[in-house]
């Protein structure tokens, strides 16, 4: 593994051995919280327990730009001659429940400019499916995800990331529903995966706070968001 996906294994490992998540405690803010359609969200998708099994970042990268090449073969954009293509700097295993960032690099005709930014990967399942974001405005590798996580308050809960006063970007996002628990997701990785955020300790955290077709579809796998 190159030294973006050990970077964020030596966090989570001082994340879970050294207890480094200010502000830990037992409560959760999930047991208590409900979905909007009053009832608690869960999900049917066949996610593997985090940290149980492991891939390989190729895997990953490898489906998600199959994706990228088939939206393109679908409906080429004006000025754009080929796929968005993922450079990643990250080799090797990675557990379920990983996270990871790559950034876009879009061919185009001369005279055209597309803007390129960064797509951060939360890893589903041993087989490569995963859910991902992609803008311009997040972190474009897993080194600049990992130094937005330093930047960022530790030891949240769920509906912290859902305060506007809380100044945790980009893991508040105060987006569409999917991407907000998109980024739930990556801040529990970074986190530790800590129980405060998964009270039911199913290895989905924050599920209560969102409906069930949100969850699912995020854990289906797959740009969020889109």
């Amino acid at each position: 593994m190159r030294k973006g996906a050990a970077i964020v294994a030596v966090l989570l490992a001082i994340a879970i051995v050294a207890g480094g998540i200010t502000g830990c405690s037992s409560e959760s803010d999930e047991a208590s919280t409900t979905a909007a359609d009053g009832s608690a969200a869960t999900s049917t998708a066949d996610t593997a327990t985090a940290g149980t099994q492991s891939g390989t970042v190729e895997a990953v990268v490898a489906q998600i730009q199959t994706q990228f090449d088939a939206r393109f073969a679908k409906s080429p954009p004006p000025g754009v001659t080929g796929p968005t293509e993922l450079v990643c700097t990250d080799t090797g295993p990675i557990e379920v429940g990983g996270v990871f960032g790559c950034s876009t690099r879009t061919p185009t005709e001369p005279g055209s400019e597309v803007e390129d930014g960064g797509l951060i990967v939360y890893v589903l399942d041993a087989n490569g499916r995963a859910a991902y974001d992609v803008a311009t405005d997040i972190p474009a590798s897993t080194d600049g995800l990992v130094e937005a996580y330093r930047n960022t308050p530790k030891g949240l809960f769920c509906r912290d990331l859902r305060n506007e006063e809380i100044e945790a970007y980009p893991f508040r996002q105060l987006s569409a529903p999917s991407v907000d628990f998109f980024w739930s997701l990556v801040y529990w990785s970074l986190e530790g995966r800590p129980d405060r955020m998964d009270a039911d300790l199913n290895g989905i955290p924050c599920e209560t706070l969102y409906d069930r077709e949100v969850v699912a579809g995020v854990l289906a796998g797959g740009q969020v968001g889109s």
